[in-house]
């Protein structure tokens, strides 16, 4: 298990993206697992606290959106509360379950795991989540173990839809340009809630080859399929699906 606090974390990026400030509070992990024979099983909890400081441009949507909840017209109100509820701000809590099994007989090893990860912001009326896993299998021959893995991550909620405000707010008493504003918010915060959305599948395939007891060279080929609104876990993150291929090469050494 794992009792602590953390120091502050920066994550930075250009471009269009926020930057963020994340102190870590508090944390704590533990962890279960069991051997017999050839199989392994395993079971992990983390959850962790913390605080984000909130970039001011992350702030002022979060606050054109709060405001469009007090308006007295429910089917903008409740979009801009779905909107504005998974944003960060201030204090967080996050946790991370998982639970794998690994299985070596003879040539042949098996592997999987599945996880499932939330966080809440307080007050929030739903948390941010995740469902991970894979199931991988290996067979060896002599120093060549050749190996082939299926994968998925995604984040259950559905996608969000860009809110179509401007005629109901004008309707509502709205000047035309206020009501373009607020549809801007609606639109804006619609696309970053996207882009942080998970919906992806993958293969691969590749071989590790143990060329001495302390060193190997690994080979893998990676094709993976993004739903639409799903590249959350791509630095350039689209709208439309899409399709990519990792090959990557590496060598290790063990001294």
């Amino acid at each position: 298990g794992m009792l602590g606090l953390s120091n502050r974390v920066t994550v930075q990026s250009g471009g269009d993206y926020i930057d963020s400030k994340s102190h870590g509070k508090s944390g704590f992990s533990a962890t279960l697992s069991r051997e017999e024979g050839g199989l392994t099983l395993k079971l992990s909890y983390l959850r962790t606290k913390g605080k984000l400081d909130v970039d001011p441009r992350l702030q002022a949507l979060l606050n054109g959106l709060n405001q469009l909840t007090t308006l007295p017209i429910p089917s903008v109100a409740q979009e801009a509360a779905a909107l504005a509820s998974p944003i960060p701000f201030d204090t967080f809590r996050s946790q991370y379950i998982s639970g794998g099994m690994r299985w070596e007989g003879g040539p042949w090893s098996v592997q999987a795991e599945i996880a499932y990860t939330d966080r809440r912001n307080p007050g929030a009326t739903q948390a941010t989540t995740g469902t991970f896993g894979y199931v991988s299998a290996g067979y060896r021959v002599g120093s060549v173990t050749l190996t082939g893995m299926l994968g998925t991550a995604r984040s259950p909620k559905a996608a969000s839809a860009d809110p179509q405000w401007f005629n109901t707010l004008v309707t509502a008493g709205m000047t035309p340009l206020q009501a373009a504003q607020a549809q801007a918010i609606g639109s804006f915060a619609a696309v970053g809630a996207n882009s942080l959305r998970i919906d992806q599948n993958s293969v691969s395939t590749g071989m590790r080859w143990d060329i001495t007891p302390q060193t190997a060279l690994k080979i893998q080929w990676d094709r993976v399929f993004v739903g639409a609104n799903g590249s959350g876990l791509w630095a350039n993150s689209a709208t439309p699906s899409g399709r990519a291929d990792v090959y990557s090469a590496s060598l290790n050494f063990v001294f």
